[in-house]
Order: C-alpha cells, then sequence, then structure tokens
C-alpha cells in the first residue's frame, strides 16, 4: 500500500508551558517550553488511532535527529507543494520527546527569535491553548472499535464505531503548531516522493500566488522551466499548423472562385468528340490525381478539367502558391528570431544573476580587508568572469597572499590602513605609507 499524507484536520490541543531556564538561551533562542503533544492509542477528534507501538517505535527513531537539533516545527503546516519544513514559516526547534505509560506523547522545544518563532512564543504566553499536530506519512485502513481491539479501554466512546487506523509504515517527521480546523489544506503536508496520487497534489491555488518565495521555487524548477519549453514548442507548432491551414484553405478558395473558374473551359456532355481520348488517363495538373472521361472536376482536390490553353493562367496560380510558401518561410524566420531573443534575454538574466553573486561574495569576503588589499584584489580580477564557487576560493587564496607580501615587509595589517612600522626610524618617517605601486609589482 503506497503512503499517503495523515491530515489532521482537528489538531490536538493543548497548553504549552514556558520553561524558566537560569541559564543564558542558546543563541538565536528567545524561549523554551514543554507540554503535550498527542495520546498515542487514543482515537483523534478527527476519527484516527496512532497505535502505540507505532508511535513508540518512531519517537525512538526521532532521538537521533533530536540530538542533532534537525528537527523543526512550523508555526503551521507546510503548504502541500513544499513537502519539508520552510525557514520562513519555522518557528521552534524540538529538544525532547518522549512518551509515558500512560501514552502520552510528550515534547520541550527551542522558540527561534524570528517572526513565526515569536508569534508561537506571544501565544504560549498568554495561555493560549495551541493545536499540536503531527506531521508525516503512511498508509491507513477503516476499522470499527469493538471489546476485542487492544485500545478498547481508552475508547469505549467509541464502541461500534468506525475509525481509520494507521498502519504500520507511518513515518513521523516532527509536529506543528496550528490554530484550529480552519487550515485545513496546510494540515499535515510531507509527501512520499513515490506517492502520485491526485490528492497527494490537492492545493489551493491562490495560496501559491500569495506565496512569493513558493513561487519562485516553482518558476525556477527544472521541471517547470522543461514544462514551459514544451509548452511553447506546443504553441510553435499550433502556430504553423494554423498558418498551413490558413495556405490551404486561401488555395482552395481562389480555385473554387469565379475568377479561377474564367481561366477554364468545361466539357458539356460525354459523348466522343476530338480531344475526348486524352482524359481517359488525364491526370490532374494540381495533385496529379487520375481523372475518369467525362469528368468535370477532379475527383481528389475538385479542380475544373480541360483548361484553356493560356499560360498566363498557369504562371498565374504559380507565382501564387510561390507568394504562400514565400510567406510560411518568412513567418519560420520570425519564430526563429522570436526564439533566439528569448533565449538571449534568459541567458542575460542568468549571467547578471551570476555576477550579482560573485559581487557579493567579493564584498563579504573583501569588507574587514585593508583598503590595499581590497583594491589589489579587484583590480587584479577586474574583466574576469568567474563562478560564486571559483571567486570565494580565488579570493580567500588572494586574500592570503597580499597578507604575506604586506607582513613580509613590515606593513601594519589594521583595518583603519596599512603604516609601515620599522626599528630605528626616524619620528619625521612614522606616518609614511608604503609604495602600493611597488606592493602590486611584487604580487
Amino acid at each position: 500500500m503506497k503512503k499517503k499524507p495523515l491530515t489532521e484536520q482537528v489538531p490536538f490541543y493543548t497548553t504549552l508551558t514556558e520553561v524558566k531556564s537560569a541559564g543564558e538561551m542558546p543563541p538565536g533562542i528567545i524561549m523554551q517550553f514543554r507540554g503535550k503533544f498527542g495520546h498515542a492509542g487514543r482515537i483523534t477528534e478527527n476519527g484516527r488511532l496512532y497505535p502505540r507501538a507505532v508511535m513508540e517505535r518512531e519517537i525512538e527513531a526521532l532521538q537521533e535527529k533530536i540530538k542533532e537539533r534537525a528537527v523543526v516545527g512550523e508555526a503551521d503546516h507546510p503548504g502541500p507543494m513544499q513537502g519539508t519544513s520552510t525557514i520562513r514559516q519555522s518557528a521552534f526547534l524540538i529538544t525532547g520527546l518522549m512518551l509515558n505509560e500512560d501514552g502520552e506523547v510528550l515534547g520541550e522545544g527551542d522558540v527561534y527569535d524570528k517572526p513565526a518563532g515569536r508569534d508561537f512564543a506571544v501565544m504560549v504566553r498568554a495561555g493560549t491553548q495551541v493545536g499540536i499536530s503531527s506531521r508525516g506519512t503512511g498508509s491507513s485502513r477503516r476499522n470499527r472499535m469493538t471489546s476485542q481491539h487492544p485500545d478498547f479501554e481508552m475508547n469505549k466512546d467509541w464502541d461500534g464505531k468506525d475509525f481509520e487506523e494507521v498502519d504500520s509504515d507511518f513515518s513521523l517527521k516532527t509536529f506543528d503548531a496550528v490554530v484550529g480546523p480552519a487550515v485545513q489544506d496546510a494540515n499535515v503536508a510531507d509527501y512520499n516522493e513515490q506517492d502520485e496520487e491526485e490528492e497527494s497534489m490537492k492545493i489551493k491555488l491562490e495560496d501559491v500566488l500569495k506565496n512569493e518565495e513558493l513561487m519562485k521555487g516553482i518558476l525556477e524548477s527544472e521541471t517547470i522551466k522543461a514544462k514551459i519549453a514544451e509548452a511553447v514548442a506546443a504553441k510553435e507548432s499550433e502556430l504553423e499548423a494554423d498558418f498551413q491551414k490558413r495556405v490551404q484553405e486561401t488555395v482552395v478558395e481562389y480555385m473554387t472562385s469565379e475568377e479561377f473558374a474564367k481561366k477554364f473551359t468545361v466539357e458539356e456532355g460525354e459523348g466522343e468528340s476530338e480531344g475526348d481520348e486524352d482524359l481517359t488517363e488525364a491526370k490532374c495538373a494540381e495533385c496529379e490525381a487520375s481523372i475518369p472521361k467525362g469528368s468535370k472536376f477532379c475527383p481528389s482536390c475538385g479542380l475544373r478539367v480541360a483548361p484553356k490553353k493560356d499560360e498566363q493562367t498557369q504562371d498565374e496560380k504559380n507565382e501564387k502558391i510561390a507568394n504562400l510558401q514565400k510567406d510560411l518561410e518568412d513567418q519560420k524566420k520570425k519564430n526563429e528570431e522570436l526564439s533566439k531573443k528569448i533565449d538571449a534575454v534568459v541567458e542575460a538574466g542568468k549571467e547578471k544573476d551570476e555576477q550579482a553573486a560573485v559581487e557579493k561574495v567579493l564584498n563579504e569576503s573583501l569588507k574587514d580587508q585593508p583598503k590595499a588589499i581590497s583594491e589589489a584584489i579587484r583590480e587584479d580580477l577586474e574583466g574576469v568572469k568567474l563562478t560564486e564557487e571559483e571567486a570565494k576560493e580565488i579570493v580567500e587564496k588572494k586574500i592570503e597572499r597580499q597578507k604575506k607580501m604586506f607582513e613580509a615587509l613590515g606593513v601594519d595589517m589594521s583595518p583603519k590602513g596599512l603604516g609601515v612600522s620599522q626599528p630605528n626610524d626616524a619620528d619625521d618617517d612614522k606616518d609614511k605609507k608604503p609604495d602600493v605601486g611597488m606592493l602590486k609589482s611584487l604580487m
């Protein structure tokens, strides 16, 4: 059975308690809390039961990640197209998780000093009942509560009622804080990568459009880029097909017009006359189909037979067809030029982003360096195209090299500037600066 998201439309409500710590908070943390996160073996308000054995196994499996400070909770569940936690919505870090003898899931956490964390902290300090909902994937099955069920004593109020029981393939990821059941589309959205069921892709379009970070990620993904390329190719093919159709319609319209008919004579009757023998094996001048004896029109394309022996008529027809073919070729060239312009704009955008990233690396790497070193490195790299990774490596090496050269020359490397400090110098020489041009020549 495939795993699927287990959506809790009605979360477990609890009042979390702030932990008063005697020591200092860890960096980036504004509050620590503890409280009840859930109850294994007890059917939730949403009609779902997480067996104790399954929840106990999953909590144990998370302990290593908890030690590594890698289990993050959000203020509201992440959207269905995100799947995992995001930096923007992350509110707290789970630092402890356990299951007691009564099946209660107890947890502790550190709240981040960021918008989502501060909002969450305000609610906890105000004594607000916060909805806690697990986030994970797994399969489930319909069951009916009877006295034979191992968790009957804890669920007597469900006697004879149907409920959803989570299977042993359930995988717990984390717990999130939610306000209430109104945010139904945002509850439990950690999707298995192999789950291609349609229900796993349900999402409100307006929620996607409001999330700028999500929209940017979608537009920059390789999948969407490929889809856009396919759409452009399909549109070009559609335009070309439509153009060819219009060309054919124009040809047919002309060939069935009075103007065209005036250029031809019609064979009257089917009796034998001079030239009838030639029509027996005649070929249509337009489509080269065989024309039966006595026929007034080509059975394939409808062209009238027996044209006047007027060379100008055939020339005009050839000229019109040639013009139509030329129009088609011109349209193809325009499509190719448009495609090149689009590629150029995309490439220019990529190059601009790369240059901005490299410039950011230079600014960050050189902001605390002496002015002479900063100027020398920028001059050395002027006109050189680098990737962001290359820039980091090259700038670090050049800084080290520059520092060694300056130090070898007895230069003061303080951020205020470069000053020469040599023993036995005269007092009037203390403020002298090294010859930067000479130093650069040594690089």
